[in-house]
């Protein structure tokens, strides 16, 4: 077993000496390092500037709240107040959706209004291309840097006739191929080190909101991240182990890396949009519109329909003025009827979801992208979330200002002072629970894994066929 690991040893320290050799390899080491470092770099500063400028304007929305003069409390629920995300700080590692998502939801009696304030749109194509984020490194460029490093592991000495000469020395292939994997894998965690040195202690220093779980996300993404390391360091070593040259080495796995990270995720999310297309706001509009249409003998019927529920003949005899029971009533419908909207609209978003989560059957990035946008909170369910809050926070403030309304037959409407607005307190952002958010990153890991043991088994069954030329 000693002769063993020093045999690996020696093989890894002989793969570190040629990297540290090859010129041109080094230098590429280098840039993706650098690459790393502004990766990390941008996407701490980016959710720092999202986080202030949105919790900035979520404080200065409830002081204009609380600033509005005396006036009738159905007044005070157009003048509405607003919700602003401020997302978890582990998007500094991942930003996922909250660029392409309104960062602000204005909340008012009646309606639920679309988010607004996205970052993509205003920010031009240019800006979205350079995004960079730490996730997105680790997704597009580990797998190149694990090619560049590990295409001619065996294919190049097959080719020098060096791998008789190894294999003569009594090193076994199985050795070998582990020695070199270890090389490799320390050769990629050394370039990723100092970008993930950097987004560590910018996680410290940003402001954001801290999810109760941090650690355990953390861990998921790093898990996620060695096991696609693993995968593509196991991929790239048995290609090399059963290619005649390290052309067609290389020219195999860059094609399977255009497929899996760049063909298979694009055309995923673009095919789920096709096949599960959402109606428009114009339709929704419409239909909202269409909904709200009264009669005059809708509104007879209506209160007919509260004169019998009361058990009274005339409106004068009801424990209420009949006009707040008409707003109790309808602002019940109106939020049947956006309950129902949500959960259609819901449900198309969970099928379109359902569709790129089967992509990851065709690629270990799909599945890697899902898991780390949901350990960051930065996915669209936990966006979901964060309308949810907000709708509960509208319903807060309507439930506040419809007692304020409350009076008796006869009587005229209070006007709302600054004690009333002080009842509705500030807006906070609260990131779910991993296991709340229900993001099912288990499928996602589930197929992660799998493709990490198939790839295991393709090389363990390569080195097998290892014969020197």
């Amino acid at each position: 077993m000693r002769d063993a690991g020093r045999a690996v040893l020696q093989v890894v320290h002989k793969e570190l000496r040629e990297t540290h050799r090859d010129r041109t390899l080094a230098v590429a080491l280098l840039a993706v390092m650098l690459l790393g470092i502004v990766a990390a770099l941008s996407g701490g500063l980016d959710a720092h500037r999202r986080a202030q400028i949105n919790g900035a304007a979520q404080v200065r929305d409830y002081e204009r709240w609380l600033a509005q003069p005396e006036r009738n409390p159905h007044s005070a629920s157009h003048f509405g107040t607003s919700a602003f995300y401020v997302p978890s700080r582990l998007a500094t590692l991942d930003p996922g959706v909250v660029p392409y998502v309104g960062a602000a939801l204005f909340l008012e009696a009646h309606r639920q209004n679309e988010p607004a304030f996205a970052e993509a749109p205003d920010g031009g194509a240019v800006q979205r291309m350079g995004r960079l984020s730490l996730a997105g490194v680790i997704q597009v460029w580990l797998p190149l840097l694990v090619i560049a490093l590990a295409a001619g592991a065996f294919a190049s000495e097959r080719e020098d006739g060096t791998l008789a000469f190894l294999l003569g020395l009594g090193i076994t292939p199985m050795r070998l191929l582990l020695g070199k994997a270890l090389a490799v894998a320390m050769a990629v965690l050394a370039v990723l080190a100092p970008g993930a040195v950097v987004s560590a202690v910018l996680l410290g220093r940003i402001e954001g909101v801290w999810p109760d779980d941090a650690a355990w996300r953390l861990g998921i993404m790093a898990a996620a991240a060695a096991l696609y390391l693993l995968f593509w360091l196991a991929l790239t070593l048995a290609v090399s182990l059963r290619a005649t040259g390290s052309r067609l080495a290389m020219a195999i796995l860059l094609a399977c890396w255009c497929v899996s990270v760049v063909v298979v995720p694009r055309m995923s999310a673009d095919l789920a949009r096709v096949a599960h297309p959402l109606p428009s706001r114009a339709e929704l509009d419409r239909l909202e519109i269409e909904s709200r249409i009264q009669t005059p003998e809708s509104y007879g019927r209506l209160r007919q329909q509260i004169l019998t529920d009361y058990g009274v003949a005339t409106p004068e005899a009801l424990p209420l003025d009949i006009n707040v029971i008409y707003a109790q009533r309808a602002e019940a419908r109106i939020n049947q009827r956006l309950d129902q909207r949500s959960a259609e609209l819901w449900t198309i978003f969970q099928e379109e979801r359902r569709d790129v989560q089967r992509a990851a059957i065709l690629s270990p990035t799909v599945a890697l992208d899902l898991i780390s946008m949901a350990a960051a909170g930065s996915d669209d369910v936990h966006h979901r979330h964060f309308l949810k809050q907000a709708e509960a926070y509208r319903r807060q403030m309507m439930a506040v200002l419809g007692d304020a309304e409350r009076r008796k037959p006869g009587e005229k409407v209070r006007q709302g002072t600054s004690e009333l607005w002080q009842r509705l307190p500030p807006f906070r952002f609260r990131v779910p629970l991993l296991s709340e958010a229900q993001a099912d990153v288990g499928m996602a890991f589930g197929m992660l894994t799998l493709w990490v043991l198939a790839s295991l088994l393709l090389a363990a069954a390569s080195v097998r066929r290892v014969v020197p030329r």
